[in-house]
């Protein structure tokens, strides 16, 4: 079984490699990288042993990273998909 961590980064992961056009990364890649793409960075929460397990919260930081001004809107969509999906993995 995966930790809480893992099993967020990893659904996380294919949400964005889901968004049209976009590629996902689990590092930040190189400047030779073609844009868009999302990057799926710090992971930080804190877990509590508990008598049926553990119980605690997950943050997940997602950026996201365009080179076109001018496209700010398609960002913004691509940004609404990715976190309406997640929602819908609770």
């Amino acid at each position: 079984m995966a930790s809480p961590e893992q099993e967020i980064f990893s659904a996380f992961r294919k949400l964005g490699m889901g968004i049209s056009g976009w590629k996902a990364y689990d590092h930040l890649p190189g400047k030779d990288t073609v844009y868009p793409f999302l990057f799926i960075g710090e992971e930080y929460g804190g877990m509590v042993a508990v008598k049926a397990g553990r119980m605690g919260h997950v943050n997940q930081t997602v950026h996201f990273y365009s080179d076109n001004p001018h496209k700010r809107g398609d960002m913004s969509a691509a940004m609404e998909d990715f976190v309406r999906e997640a929602m819908e993995l609770t």
